[in-house]
């Protein structure tokens, strides 16, 4: 499964990618801000 990082400051439009994406079987992380997805990549 293949992951993908969305970083979006629009909540409804992380939960909209997320699930699209997910129903297309990748596995999905967000953040909120840039600085969250640097340190989302950073740790894992």
């Amino acid at each position: 499964m293949k992951n993908i990082l969305i970083i979006d400051d629009n909540e409804e439009g992380l939960d909209i990618f997320k699930q699209l994406l997910s129903d297309e079987g990748y596995r999905i992380s967000t953040a909120n801000n840039g600085a969250s997805g640097v340190f989302h990549v950073n740790n894992t």
